[in-house]
């Protein structure tokens, strides 16, 4: 989700709910995320980063289209994500 916010979202086109159902294993009968899920994701997502010692305002929260969104505020020149891949034998 973190690298979904940093490649695609900005204040002119913030992530809402249905940008990331595809990271979702909960949807509704509907096929839709709920939308306390989401925020609960993306709050546990800034605790996260909080405990990495970055700034608080990495994700910032908007309106877009009368839902709750979210974009990445640019406040860093760059972030590397390594992805740790564990094989089990």
């Amino acid at each position: 989700m973190l690298r979904h916010f940093f490649l695609h979202s900005n204040l002119k086109a913030p992530v809402v709910k249905q940008h990331v159902y595809d990271l979702f294993m909960n949807m509704n009968d509907g096929g839709e995320v709920p939308t306390n899920t989401f925020v609960q994701t993306v709050s546990r997502l800034r605790r996260q980063i909080a405990q990495c010692d970055l700034p608080s305002t990495l994700i910032s929260t908007c309106t877009y289209q009368k839902q709750t969104a979210y974009y990445y505020e640019n406040n860093i020149p760059f972030m590397i994500i390594n992805e740790v891949m564990t094989v089990l034998f």
